[in-house]
């Protein structure tokens, strides 16, 4: 028999029995014995098709083409072997079924242009021939559904956790055999040794043990990680994807379940799934990375049902902080992996933070201090601290690292930031006097002339949008200024922002902080502004972030440390037990803005000369500096007699005098 190509036979019968009887009623032939043979080809090569591939769909076992199909189909499956059959018998089949539409007398009027049937013909043969090479390819590697997956015996526990920086001898490195339970990676996270905090005679660092500890928060259950790893698999089937969970690697808040995309699919395809994935797995939002870096996976992070906490004892216990050697070390806290992640501010060397209302950017501002507390004394490390918002950072109010009072009053940071730009250029002309060329060459050896080493300043601003609101020119030019030139001096910035537009973190600003963390955010746009990538928008807050590093690259999901409240008065409170802050009088903050004023001012008279009148905004503009500036260059303009009070109803002041200053 013909098997699944019967009804062809049949149809192909009554096509010619059809035929001989229209050619008896017209008294003329229509069809000859080469008809006859062309739908036998066409007919038998069909049925030794079908044979082919269900021998290729059952894995070797026949069936699908009958008697006729399977003799056919095993002597060239033999013969020639299992494509090169396929495509003879193909090709035999579109002549076969050419010649039958094409020499017969209805062929024109059938089919009005045989050519292009032929093609037609051939582009769906060749369509099904692709997908017959595909299976035979994926025999070495068969695909098991999420059912079969389900069923498969459970191996021991044992061989189930591959420990990371320990494969076993039998592991291959490509990963698992298809049709496996995915390995579950398990990060090292043996504490370091426990070691003094160092002195230096005047003060004492603060012990380990004001922190709280690490709390056991236990790991991801494997039943977890199996049925998420069947839902993921099931979910992308569902949608003709086919992929396979090769690795899962759980982390402290989220779990990166790494896809390896089955043949002919595109990575595109599984990243436009992510908001189904997240219906099915019900997560708030999972987060695709395709690829992931140095590896030919796509990576799927999805919440754990029980998220861990990171605390700052835990990241400082660890050994990579230990075996760091950075100037400022910063606990960032631990990536998908739960491994800790420590970063050098020196290197960075300035650090740009956004992310929506209760994200953590405060709480990564406080971390950051609270570290720097615990490994700097006030000789070594300095802090500025400005918080517009009256709330996070008064909380260090005290401590000798504090170069001035925590500024507060919006009014002020213009004063400070420019004391802050004073401070550099007097440090540049120190090192220009020394012959050195950064803070680390002059700190090896100062003049003896000199003070001693200088301190690393580091300048932590906690909301920039309500500066830039207050005074944007002058805080844009004092802030472009610092990140360009100050990191040779040792002066690095830490700003935040809960808005991250394009008027708050402007072009002029972005382009001088290469480090960027972006923690959860409304929109893709925004964390377009923060990141130039997208992904903080899938991001699930309470600490978990997007850290871009200065080298550049692919941002990198950490989990952000957490430090409590009763953590940051413990440590001030060990501070100020040891001393008064040495800060800086408020008559030269004062002198930093009057000598700011005075460079301007000449440039301001020359400006007035040449129109009949000038407004704040105008003066603003022309001399690149912020309104409350020029504001005041107004009244001292008008007190030096070279402009009129304000016209009524209007800031403009008219022009009186036209000579340039002596």
């Amino acid at each position: 028999g013909l098997g699944r190509a019967a009804p062809l036979g049949a149809l192909a019968g009554a096509l010619i029995g059809g035929a001989v009887l229209v050619a008896g009623a017209r008294r003329r032939a229509i069809i000859d014995v080469t008809h006859f043979v062309a739908a036998a080809v066409f007919v038998a090569a069909l049925a030794a098709m079908t044979d082919l591939a269900a021998i290729v769909a059952n894995q070797g076992q026949p069936g699908g083409g009958g008697a006729i199909g399977g003799l056919i189909g095993s002597a060239m499956r033999a013969g020639i072997g299992d494509v090169p059959a396929f495509l003879v018998l193909a090709v035999a089949a579109v002549l076969a079924l050419a010649y039958g539409l094409v020499a017969s007398p209805w062929g024109a009027e059938a089919v009005m242009r045989p050519g292009r049937f032929v093609i037609l013909a051939t582009r769906l043969l060749g369509t099904g021939l692709l997908r017959i090479i595909a299976a035979a390819n994926a025999r070495a590697r068969p695909w098991f559904s999420p059912a079969d997956r389900a069923e498969a015996p459970q191996a021991e526990a044992g061989a189930q956790v591959a420990v990371e920086d320990e494969p076993g001898e039998d592991q291959a490195d490509d990963g698992p055999a298809w049709g496996q339970q995915p390995l579950i990676r398990v990060a090292d996270r043996i504490p370091a040794a426990a070691t003094p905090p160092p002195q230096d005679g005047r003060w004492q660092l603060p012990g380990i043990e004001l922190l709280l500890p690490a709390e056991d928060s236990g790991e991801v259950p494997e039943d977890e990680i199996v049925s998420k790893a069947a839902s993921i698999e099931e979910t992308l089937e569902s949608f003709k994807v086919q992929v396979r969970v090769a690795e899962a690697v759980p982390g402290p808040v989220v779990t990166q379940y790494l896809l390896e995309p089955g043949p002919g699919v595109k990575v595109a395809r599984i990243t436009a799934l992510a908001n189904d994935l997240a219906l099915k797995l019900a997560a708030r939002s999972v987060r695709i990375e395709a690829p992931v870096p140095g590896q030919p996976f796509v990576g799927l992070e999805t919440p754990n049902d029980n998220p861990a906490v990171v605390t700052l004892r835990e990241v400082m216990e660890s050994q990579a902080w230990a075996a760091s050697d950075a100037d400022i070390k910063v606990a960032l806290g631990q990536d998908v992996a739960g491994n800790v992640r420590v970063a050098d501010l020196a290197k960075m060397p300035h650090v740009l933070i956004a992310g929506a209302t209760g994200a953590g950017k405060s709480v990564c501002l406080t971390s950051l201090i609270t570290g720097i507390m615990f490994t700097r004394t006030p000789d070594e490390m300095q802090l500025v601290l400005i918080d517009p918002k009256m709330v996070e950072l008064v909380a260090f109010e005290g401590i000798p690292h504090l170069r001035m009072p925590v500024v507060t009053d919006v009014n002020e940071v213009v004063d400070v930031l420019t004391w802050v730009s004073n401070e550099m250029a007097r440090r540049y002309r120190t090192f220009s006097k020394a012959g050195v060329r950064n803070l680390a060459s002059y700190n090896a050896s100062p003049p003896e002339d000199s003070d001693g080493p200088l301190p690393y300043i580091v300048v932590v601003i906690d909301e920039l949008a309500d500066l830039m609101m207050t005074a944007p020119g002058d805080v844009e030019r004092l802030l472009a200024r610092l990140a360009q030139m100050a990191r040779a001096t040792g002066i690095h910035l830490v700003i935040s922002t809960q808005r991250p537009s394009v008027d708050v973190i402007t072009g002029l600003i972005k382009a001088n902080f290469p480090t960027r963390i972006s923690f959860m955010v409304s929109s893709q746009a925004d964390s377009r502004t923060v990141l130039d990538a997208a992904g903080a928008e899938r991001l699930i807050g309470r600490g978990d972030m997007l850290y871009a590093p200065p080298e550049g690259g692919k941002a990198q999901r950490i989990q952000g440390v957490r430090v409590t409240d009763e953590e940051v008065r413990a440590a001030v409170q060990h501070w100020r037990d040891q001393g008064e802050p040495n800060q800086v009088p408020r008559q030269e903050l004062q002198q930093s803005e009057e000598d700011e004023e005075d460079e301007v001012f000449v440039e301001a008279t020359e400006l007035v000369m040449r129109h009949d009148s000038v407004t704040p905004d105008q003066l603003a503009r022309e001399l690149g500096i912020g309104r409350s500036l020029a504001l005041k260059l107004g009244h001292r303009l008008e007190e030096e007699g070279f402009v009129g009070p304000p016209l009524p109803q209007s800031l403009r002041r008219p022009v009186l005098q036209r000579q340039p200053v002596d």
